[in-house]
């Protein structure tokens, strides 16, 4: 196992890499928040659990939507910005996925935690959903996909699932109830590059109006991912293409690269970027990362701000 740019020392003081690194699905630790557990490094763990565990730790680092972009990109949003920076780089219909997330007030016991989700359900013009169990824990879906927690299709991306008024796009909606009595909300729209820009962004501000109508006041973190347009020979020379390419488009600057075998991620930082977390005590809102395919030998590229939050 390599790990270049940064030495395994710096790694390890790192909050998001030992976030991505030690969450597993079946862990918990001190008031049933998912605990550190052995490594998954090569392609992180799906699951509900394991999406919400990451989230809260970016809710932890600070995440925020409000730091200032250069002033030619101020009036872009990080959607727009990084289909831009992507151009070329994925293959056609590459998927979108955005995810929104937030605490919760405290819901106290299965009817009120479902009480709480058909509430939301409802403002995003979504069906009922049904409380089940995830390695123990109560959890609250609505919509499309929404059972899944968020793993992407291995060929490019997510599908796109149940539709919804408020995203015009694959909705889903889950709340999960940790062991403390806390509870945390994250709204997920999945849908394509080849849908475009214009209605892309028609649903990004749909669904940002749903939310706040609602109550949760939550940043948007955007994952794009598909198979690579341009394949390279090996992971490593994919990735020090696609290094080189944000840092034209979006000004991104190196802060942690990891590569194990024929996964190799990179942690930058983008001025022309607006949402952000502080790890390390570094600005980061830039991830991207390549993997190939044992089966296919496929390359999937994931490009995500402030980080990516899905299986590579």
């Amino acid at each position: 196992m390599m790990k270049s740019a940064m030495t395994k020392s710096t790694l390890q003081k790192c909050p998001l890499t030992q976030a991505r690194k030690e969450l597993t699905l079946n862990g918990t630790g001190a008031a049933g928040h998912p605990a550190a557990a052995q490594p998954r490094l090569r392609r992180p763990a799906r699951g509900l659990l394991w999406s919400i565990a990451l989230l809260a730790a970016l809710l932890l680092a600070g995440w925020s939507a409000a730091a200032k972009p250069t002033p030619a990109d101020a009036g872009r949003s990080d959607l727009a910005a990084l289909l831009a920076a992507a151009d070329g780089v994925l293959a056609p219909d590459a998927a979108v996925t955005l995810r929104y997330a937030a605490p919760l007030p405290a819901a106290a016991g299965d009817d009120a935690l479902a009480a709480a989700g058909d509430a939301l359900a409802a403002r995003l013009s979504l069906p009922a959903g049904a409380v089940s169990r995830a390695s123990g824990h109560a959890v609250y879906a609505a919509g499309g996909g929404s059972a899944a927690g968020g793993g992407s299709a291995a060929g490019g991306g997510s599908a796109a699932g149940g539709g919804s008024a408020a995203g015009g796009g694959g909705l889903s909606l889950q709340l999960a109830r940790l062991d403390d009595g806390s509870a945390f909300v994250i709204a997920r729209l999945e849908a394509r590059t080849a849908d475009g820009l214009p209605a892309l962004e028609a649903r990004r501000e749909s669904l940002e109006a749903a939310l706040q109508a609602a109550g949760v006041q939550a940043d948007c973190n955007v994952v794009l991912q598909g198979a690579a347009a341009r394949p390279s020979a090996g992971a490593a020379a994919q990735a020090d293409g696609l290094q080189a390419l944000l840092a034209k488009r979006l000004g991104a600057a190196p802060l942690e690269r990891y590569a194990d075998g024929e996964t190799v991620s990179i942690t930058m930082s983008a001025p022309k970027l607006h949402a952000s977390v502080i790890s390390g005590g570094k600005r980061v809102n830039l991830q991207a990362a390549v993997h190939t395919l044992t089966e296919s030998g496929l390359q999937r590229i994931t490009i995500g701000t402030p980080v990516i939050t899905t299986e590579y």
